[in-house]
């Protein structure tokens, strides 16, 4: 809530050439001053992906060229109704004389605020702002040309909401709207009347801090050492300023300002005390996100809520840390995956060309024209294009390898060149099938789909949000990590089904995966020893008698030492609401008694405070760290998603990818597992409510807090 005030002004800022209009809401004045409220004023411009449209209203000509708009603005009018509905109550009120120029040069989608004016308005309903011009240009190709705003009987723009709703002046509130100017819909060149501008512009209600950086309404000062509390009260009581906050020992105070006195004239007030030791006005300070525009990315969702965006803006990803996944299987031609995917360098012929300098070759690099010719000389006659080998007219993982030793296919020679005893496992390793082709055979839905999803939450590749006015139009979703290097491990068909898999089996996979230097682990699947009972999640709980049940874990658990060696496992916990720390229980690979291993629980997305999901296990000494498992947006085997997805099988990779930004800001602790750990734990946020289920004292995932070492973990 915005504290009350006695008096408004009404502000007007320029951005990029996009109008930008504040209401800002009226305060109590006494009498005989009317309460009244303050409009904000702005202006950005929208352009279309098209450099060069035609005009809507010409003669086939373009605004190729377009580098600079020009306005005078003389005078400022409101057509205001003190009741809405009675248009016997409206008026034109003028509010502003003082001339303002607005000016774009060069860049139009540059979207820094300028600020023109701050106005008064009556407390009551704004239906239209009168900008009247003196004069109006626009530059196209360095040569300014004149434009005609034609308005009735005087020129200017006309500023109306877009919705018909009016900006309404609240006593004692600050409201606000924004007007988009689209130049090339607006701008119209008729053959012998030179350029000519549409009277009307259209605004939409947003909020002050959209509009402009700075607070209007706000001060900072600093009075000198010695200076009474007193005297200083003495002082803002001068001009109606108040506390907000300060600091004692310091003198440094917060004011609000009244509105009878503007930002600018209360600087000059306290600049020009003695008793000051220095003052400035206050601004907003933004979380630093990037959003990716892939279409069905969720905002808010699953990564919001643990501030991925954040962590975005200071890393993406790169190809440095390998994240390893084991699961059914992957979408080897999905072009939301293609680039991330794993490549062996010790299963590559010679010949090729690290075209990007990152001392791998990538299929970025593959889809460089570098390997036409060396790519070429590997595949022989009869093949697609240079790294296209099967001519579908993309570089994918299909092009290197097909998963049928006894035909020679893409990169495959039938050696095992790197001696792990997988021949040809160029892009990973299919246990399912024993093959080197880890492909879904084309199941559909989050169950079916489960790889590409799991896969798609740790590294489907984010769409960077573009320079305005261009939409996004690229992928579907995207994963932790924009950029990534994601090694695919296919298991499971046991009995059939793509989704079992066998322990043993999974167990090599680890192996496999940690022995081509995974970073981390994900496991989104596991299974539950029970002793003698049945937790009650209409699941089969195999009971191998007391012998098998004591001695499995300690047998597990040095296995996996072995096993995993530097690497980190991010496993899932059981879709089961019971408590993991029960003696009776072994969750097999979560519960795993291993530094390296971290047990990943559910809980809901868009949920405050944060809720353990309905169908998580939970357990302070089982469950490590929890992050969102529901309401996931999927990528679906064939190109499409799957909306709605749920299960502690989806928070497992957000942890996962995860690891890949805290390396790639962190270079110098890869193959550190427990600096990784430090950073993951140390960074989380605390549960309120999860203080006696997940441990740690209730671990949240917090994607910023890891990338950035918000723990102060050393190294």
């Amino acid at each position: 809530m915005i504290p009350r005030h006695r008096s408004s002004r009404f502000l007007v800022v320029c951005c990029s050439l996009a109008v930008l209009v504040a209401l800002l809401g009226g305060c109590e004045d006494p009498p005989p001053p009317p309460a009244q409220g303050a409009f904000l004023l702005g202006i950005r411009t929208v352009l279309p992906v098209d450099p060069d449209p035609v005009l809507s209203g010409g003669m086939n000509e373009t605004l190729a060229g377009l580098d600079g708009l020009r306005a005078k603005i003389v005078r400022v009018d409101v057509v205001h109704r003190t009741d809405a509905a009675d248009p016997s109550t409206e008026r034109v009120i003028t509010v502003e004389a003082a001339t303002h120029d607005i000016l774009f040069q060069g860049d139009l989608q540059e979207i820094a605020p300028r600020q023109i004016g701050f106005f008064n308005v009556p407390v009551g309903f704004v239906f239209q702002v009168r900008l009247i011009v003196a004069e109006a240009t626009i530059t196209l190709s360095g040569t300014e040309h004149t434009v005609t705003v034609p308005s009735g009987a005087q020129t200017g723009f006309k500023v109306e909401p877009i919705d018909g709703v009016p900006f309404e002046i609240k006593d004692d509130e600050r409201t606000a709207a924004r007007i988009v100017f689209e130049p090339f819909n607006q701008l119209i060149h008729n053959r012998g009347q030179g350029f000519m501008m549409k009277p009307v512009l259209l605004a939409e209600h947003v909020t002050l801090e959209e509009l402009s950086p700075i607070l209007l309404d706000r001060i900072v000062v600093r009075f000198k050492n010695g200076v009474s509390a007193a005297s200083i009260a003495s002082v803002n009581a001068s001009i109606g300023a108040t506390v907000i906050d300060f600091d004692g020992p310091t003198n440094y105070y917060l004011l609000r300002l009244p509105t009878s006195i503007s930002l600018e004239g209360a600087l000059s007030f306290y600049t020009g005390r003695s008793d000051v030791a220095f003052t400035l006005p206050d601004t907003v300070i933004y979380d630093r996100q990037v959003i990716p525009c892939d279409p069905q990315f969720q905002n808010p969702g699953p990564f919001t809520q643990v501030n991925a965006p954040q962590a975005w803006a200071v890393t993406t990803g790169n190809r440095t840390a390998v994240l390893a996944v084991i699961d059914n299987g992957f979408d080897l031609t999905n072009p939301d995956m293609v680039a991330n995917y794993f490549i062996n360098q010790g299963e590559l012929p010679a010949g090729l060309v690290d075209t990007d300098g990152d001392g791998l070759i990538t299929f970025v690099d593959l889809t460089a024209p570098a390997n036409t010719v060396p790519c070429t000389n590997v595949f022989g006659a009869g093949a697609g294009a240079g790294c296209d080998f099967d001519g579908d007219g993309v570089v994918t993982p299909r092009d290197l390898v097909d998963g049928n030793a006894a035909v020679l296919f893409g990169f495959e020679d039938n050696v095992d060149n790197d001696g792990n005893l997988r021949t040809d496992d160029l892009v990973g390793w299919d246990f399912a099938n024993t093959d080197n082709l880890p492909q879904n055979p084309g199941n559909a839905g989050c169950l079916g789909s489960h790889g590409v999803g799991v896969a798609g939450v740790m590294a489907a590749i984010g769409a960077p949000p573009p320079v305005a006015p261009a939409v996004c139009a690229s992928g579907l979703v995207a994963g932790m990590n924009w950029v990534g290097r994601l090694l695919p491990i296919q298991q499971g068909g046991i009995g059939g089904d793509i989704n079992t898999s066998s322990r043993a089996t999974a167990y090599l996979a680890i192996r496999y995966a940690a022995a081509l230097g995974a970073d981390a682990i994900n496991a989104s699947w596991g299974i539950t020893y029970a002793q003698n009972s049945d937790p009650g999640c209409n699941l089969s709980i195999p009971n191998l008698g007391d012998k098998y049940d004591d001695l499995l874990p300690l047998v597990a658990q040095e296995a996996m030492s072995l096993a995993l060696g530097s690497s980190l496992l991010i496993a899932a916990v059981d879709n089961c609401p019971q408590n993991d720390d029960a003696a009776n229980l072994f969750d097999w690979p979560p519960e795993l008694n291993q530094p390296n291993v971290v047990a990943v629980g559910a809980i809901q997305t868009n949920v405050a405070p944060a809720t353990l999901a309905a169908f998580s296990a939970f357990g302070p000494n089982s469950v490590d760290i929890v992050a969102p498992g529901t309401n996931h947006t999927l990528l679906n085997v064939a190109v499409g998603t799957n909306p709605g997805c749920q299960g502690t099988s989806f928070a497992a990779p957000m942890v996962t990818g995860t690891v890949g930004l805290v390396l790639t800001n962190n270079p110098g602790i890869q193959g550190n597992a427990a600096a990784v750990l430090c950073r993951l734990f140390n960074g989380a946020t605390l549960g309120a409510g999860l203080a006696g289920q997940i441990g740690g004292g209730g671990r949240v995932l917090n994607v910023t807090g890891a990338v950035m070492n918000a723990g102060g973990c050393v190294p």
